[in-house]
């Protein structure tokens, strides 16, 4: 079974493609923020997250904010 990825960002096509022959990923395709529930909810549900960019960064409270654990 192909680990679960959530990839928050839009990445470049070949990106992207990669990601899909080789992992069960949910792409962002859209380029949306996610919400706090989502960034909360996103652990339950995916084996990790791939998040990046500048502009995009997980707030400081993140983890303190879900409530459930969320492994890092």
């Amino acid at each position: 079974m192909k680990p679960r990825i959530l990839a928050t960002r839009r990445w470049q096509d070949g990106g992207e493609h990669f990601l899909e022959s080789r992992f069960d990923v949910t792409l962002n395709r859209n380029d949306t923020p996610l919400t706090q529930a989502e960034r909360c909810e996103a652990p339950r549900v995916y084996d990790a997250l791939l998040c990046f960019g500048e502009k995009r960064k997980l707030p400081a409270d993140f983890v303190p904010s879900c409530a459930d654990p969320v492994p890092v």
